[in-house]
């Protein structure tokens, strides 16, 4: 909206967070020195919802399946949902093992909260403006994707459009988001010629080399996370079993799905070549493809 008419609803959006600052912050410092893991942010959702109960948001401080997801919601006063919109304000608030909030997702929560009490005072100040406002918590974003999971149970089958933000080390409207997949390779020998380690290790440079065909948008990534223990008996010193966990990204979940694809074919090639049984559990399972896919962007929001 133009001239004088889009700059009342810009006061209106700067007088809220010049009046917020404190609280606000008060809670992006308080999220940032308790950091919880996924699914396990109970401070961090009290905390965010009290607030929002107190700036008059109706509010489901446990909402669907998850006990930390929350959903908080303000209609102006006219709202009719055969007319208006609604609109939804994402928080993030979980944490990283060991770093923390290393990630930023307490200021995730803060930059939802401001939002969502900006987007309050605009419907609350300006008649000519109606709709309805939703704040949804999403947990475990690090761990178990808990915005995929309330996708899949409806919590934004009523919404017509969400947003976030995210911190950054500079302002990126339509920043390149991956889809991405994890598995777990596991190596068991299967007789005492068989090589779990080098198996692993041969999976790991066999990945490498395969990178520089990669197209400029895909990732493979990988960590040996367990490897057994040596078959003392013999005095070879090899360990019967290794762990490795995989994770291939891309932006487009075809790309995604190959280097699915790839990765299986290279580890039961490993196997094979050294004597060993190869386990590939996928996250998610066969017949998905990512466990989130890559970001599409709204051109028309991200110029707005």
């Amino acid at each position: 909206m133009a001239g004088s008419a889009g700059q009342k609803f810009k006061d209106t959006v700067s007088n809220t967070l010049l009046r917020y600052k404190e609280d606000l912050n008060s809670i992006g410092q308080d999220l940032r020195a308790k950091p919880e893991l996924g699914l396990h942010e109970y401070y961090a959702n009290e905390r965010l919802t009290t607030f929002l109960e107190q700036q008059n948001l109706l509010v489901q401080k446990s909402y669907g399946s998850m006990a930390t997801a929350f959903r908080g919601e303000f209609r102006s006063s006219h709202y009719s949902p055969s007319i208006h919109r609604t609109i939804a304000v994402l928080c993030e608030y979980d944490a990283l093992p060991e770093i923390g909030h290393a990630c930023g997702h307490n200021l995730i929560a803060e930059a939802g909260i401001v939002t969502a009490l900006a987007v309050r005072e605009v419907l609350s100040q300006h008649q000519e403006v109606q709709g309805r406002l939703v704040v949804l918590g999403t947990p475990a974003e690090e761990t178990d994707a808990g915005r995929i999971t309330l996708i899949q149970e409806g919590a934004f089958d009523d919404i017509d459009f969400a947003m976030m933000v995210h911190p950054f080390a500079n302002n990126d409207l339509e920043p390149v988001i991956l889809g991405m997949a994890v598995c777990s390779i596991s190596f068991h020998s299967t007789d005492e010629y068989g090589n779990a380690m080098d198996a692993a290790v041969a999976v790991y440079f066999e990945v490498a080399a395969l990178r520089q065909h990669f197209r400029k948008d895909c990732r493979a990534h990988g960590v040996m996370l367990d490897v057994g223990q040596s078959s003392w008996a013999d005095k070879t010193f090899i360990p019967q079993f290794t762990q490795s966990k995989y994770t291939v990204r891309a932006v487009r979940n075809e790309d995604v799905r190959q280097l699915r694809e790839k990765l299986a074919f290279i580890a039961e090639g490993v196997a094979s070549a050294t004597g060993c049984r190869v386990q590939l559990p996928w996250q998610p399972p066969e017949g998905a493809d990512c466990v989130y896919s890559g970001m599409v962007h709204n051109k028309t929001m991200a110029e707005v």
